[in-house]
């Protein structure tokens, strides 16, 4: 499942604001991940944003890219999710299949197994939606 996000930073565009707004994003991002490396020129990638226990259900590997906008005077930031279901979900899965002769395991089951793996995409496009706040905040 891909998803996206994009914001604007409206800030004058030139090499050394570029330069400060991949430090800025780079240190918004490094707290909520459990991996994040810049990948070039004007790009971050970051791995398991804001893991929990429930994340097991769930791998999330996170592309930001930030690039001169000069229609709306600054940069747009533009982060590509591609969330998916870890080894962990098909296991639990399988097991809720196992139990479909029990309505009630197999409900609670896979109630809990879809329950939390949806939870946690929403908890990863709130943290990153956050953190992309306050980089702009700190930036304007």
């Amino acid at each position: 499942m891909l998803f996206s996000l994009t914001e604007n930073v409206k800030i004058e565009i030139s090499d050394e604001n570029g330069q400060v707004l991949e430090e800025t994003l780079f240190e918004a991002l490094r707290p909520i991940s459990l991996s994040c490396r810049k990948a070039g020129n004007n790009a971050i990638e970051t791995e398991s944003v804001n893991a929990t226990f429930g994340s097991i259900l769930r791998k999330d590997n996170t592309s930001i890219v930030f690039r001169p906008n000069r229609r709306r005077n600054g940069y747009l930031i533009e982060a590509q999710v591609n969330y998916r279901p870890s080894v962990w979900f098909w296991i639990f899965f399988v097991i809720d299949i196992l139990l479909i002769e029990t309505v009630i395991g197999f409900v609670i089951g896979m109630g809990a197994t879809l329950g939390l793996y949806f939870y946690n995409k929403k908890v990863v496009s709130e943290s990153l939606r956050e953190a992309l706040h306050n980089v702009i905040r700190n930036m304007e």
